[in-house]
């Protein structure tokens, strides 16, 4: 079964060793000491397990009145199995029953096959960060009803 759990002293160490095989990652480690520093009624991070063991990591922080997905990630051993996209379900669903005035989510990435990815869920590209004439990043939003009636269909 796919869940969403807590980072403990018990599933650190895997979590942190997880790898996307991608370089457009921070890795997981960086993540969590930047997690360390937020408010965290404003954030949260899980684990993202199969049957308990860690495949996966999320960090979700609400910054300036909006909700980002700062990290998503599953390692390249479960990578092409369907469950990145189980897991954004699950993590989707949990940021608007946590955030429940949220009517939009933000993510960024350089990733052109994440980017592709979040399509898949509704996301909309909203815009793209350029310097020195190269793309560095792009930006996309979700709309709660988009992503509800993309789970009716």
């Amino acid at each position: 079964m796919l869940s969403l759990e807590e980072i403990t002293d018990q599933n650190f160490d895997k979590v942190i060793s997880l790898n996307p095989n991608s370089d457009h990652m921070t890795p997981n480690k960086s993540s969590i000491a930047e997690f360390t520093k937020l408010d965290h009624d404003k954030a949260f991070m899980n684990a993202i397990c199969l049957d308990s063991i860690p495949i996966g990591f999320t960090m979700v922080v609400c910054e300036d009145d909006k909700i980002k997905i700062k990290r998503f990630m599953i390692d390249e051993e479960y990578q092409g199995q369907k469950l990145g996209s189980w897991a954004m379900n699950i993590l989707l669903k949990k940021i608007f029953s946590t955030f429940q005035t949220c009517d939009r989510i933000f993510v960024a990435t350089r990733n052109p096959f994440a980017k592709k990815f979040y399509r898949k869920f509704g996301f909309d590209l909203c815009g793209y960060k350029n310097f020195d004439n190269k793309l560095d990043e792009y930006e996309l939003v979700l709309h709660k009803s988009s992503w509800f009636m993309s789970c009716v269909d």
